[in-house]
């Protein structure tokens, strides 16, 4: 998209406009794996069946639970198919491997009660399906 708009006499600002969305894309990828990553692990927490609180073995929450894990399920593997064609390999490896190594680090600085919460699926599945459409639309 950029590469229509700069004229190709100006390959010195083309490239440093292709550096800096590719360092944005980047960015949004990481944040799109650790909102991923913290999900997948809050989440975890609800199995096996008998783990989980009373509020979600209620058909409310059952469905609140399934359906943040399919919505969060879906935009990461679309997200991170996107990303595969917007950045180079090592970049995808490298933000990936950081944002999976820093997550339970970040997730444990909230309290167990938020984080176990109906709030915390919804908001970071949220985040992960709005990440993902980002990094599709990039």
């Amino acid at each position: 998209m950029l590469r229509r708009i700069l004229s190709p006499g100006q390959p010195r600002l083309q490239t440093a406009v292709m550096l800096a969305g590719g360092t944005i894309a980047s960015i949004i990828f990481a944040i799109f794996i650790l909102a991923a990553a913290m999900f997948g692990l809050a989440a975890s927490g609800h199995f096996p069946r008998e783990f989980r609180s009373p509020r979600f073995n209620s058909a409310k929450g059952a469905t609140s639970l399934w359906t943040s894990i399919v919505l969060a399920g879906a935009a990461f593997v679309f997200g991170t198919a996107a990303a595969i064609f917007h950045l180079p390999w090592y970049v995808l490896i490298i933000a990936a491997g950081a944002a999976i190594l820093i997550a339970p680090l970040v997730l444990a600085t909230f309290p167990d009660p938020i984080v176990n919460g109906h709030a915390t699926l919804i908001v970071l599945s949220t985040l992960t399906v709005f990440l993902g459409g980002l990094l599709y639309f990039l």
